[in-house]
């Protein structure tokens, strides 16, 4: 009896961990962002795991020693999907002018798995330029770039899905020991 329990809750774990991750919408929220020149960055999106599309985008970046520092909103997506993100003060573009902004983010893993995902890839670096000198062509040196040098996505939980979760294992708790008694 007492492993068809643990089976049960086992199971019922398991549901609701993949029914959460494969959810239309996940929301996320920066942590510990913080960029080769002591800049920092903070906020977070809306990731929609169907269309792999961002929402509801309020980033903001900090001063640091070769950065003004910037805030990103949903006006400056240029592209993206479950392993990138490429924001742009200039969008649609990625620079047109100096003092122009643009962010380039590559995650560890996808997007649609939900959970904790890593800015630091280890394949392409996640950071941020700013646009030095005309014509801002990255392969002239006219942008000044920080790299992250730490810093994870992390995905918002839901209360009312807790509370839910926690009162299903009460309900099948008690549905156990009535069954046994």
């Amino acid at each position: 009896m007492r492993i068809i329990f643990l089976r049960c809750i086992g199971a019922l774990a398991a549901l609701l961990m993949v029914a959460g991750a494969w959810g239309a919408t996940i929301t996320y929220q920066l942590s510990g962002v913080v960029f080769d020149d002591g800049g920092t960055a903070s906020g977070g999106f809306v990731y929609d795991t169907i269309s792999q599309t961002y929402s509801s985008l309020n980033i903001t970046t900090t001063v640091g020693t070769t950065h003004p520092g910037f805030s990103y909103s949903d006006a400056n997506i240029i592209g993206g999907d479950a392993f990138n993100l490429d924001l742009s003060s200039a969008a649609p573009n990625w620079f047109d002018n100096p003092g122009d902004n643009a962010m380039d983010w590559a995650y560890g893993t996808s997007l649609d798995l939900g959970g904790t995902v890593s800015l630091i890839s280890g394949i392409t670096p996640s950071g941020e330029a700013v646009c030095a000198f005309a014509p801002c062509d990255f392969l002239m040196g006219d942008l000044v770039i920080r790299d992250m040098t730490s810093g994870v996505l992390q995905q918002v939980v839901p209360i009312p899905a807790a509370v839910w979760l926690f009162g299903s294992a009460l309900g099948l708790l008690g549905w156990m020991r009535r069954k046994t008694a």
